[in-house]
């Protein structure tokens, strides 16, 4: 008797995520002073900008909030810390994204950094 698997995980009666008009990037400089800059693509930044577009009606407001957002997680009271990979293509490999963030406050008695 042959074996039967129904493969329910990958279906879905429910709609597609909505792509947002808007990259969203987080940059720095090396020790070389050299400028890099990484593509957010945390689920939770799209999602923080569709619910702010839908509340204001407004895609520019929708996007300085987030702007706002990654303003304050990127501030000196934070240690930010950020999840980051690259896609498995070859030419792409060196183009790493932000899978998420995590920005703890800064505790300056656990800091090297003042």
């Amino acid at each position: 008797m042959p074996l039967l698997i129904k493969a329910t995980c990958f279906q879905s009666d429910k709609e597609p995520l909505e792509c947002i008009p808007y990259r969203f990037q987080i940059g720095f400089k090396d020790e070389e002073d050299k400028a890099h800059w990484l593509s957010i693509i945390d689920w939770e930044y799209s999602q923080l900008w569709r619910k702010r577009r839908d509340h204001f009606n407004d895609e520019a407001e929708a996007t300085k909030q987030v702007k706002e957002k990654l303003e304050k997680i990127t501030s000196v009271a934070n240690d930010l810390i950020l999840f980051a990979g690259n896609q498995a293509d070859r030419r792409k490999r060196a183009n790493f994204m932000i899978l998420g963030c995590c920005y703890p406050k800064r505790d300056p008695q656990q800091s090297l950094l003042f």
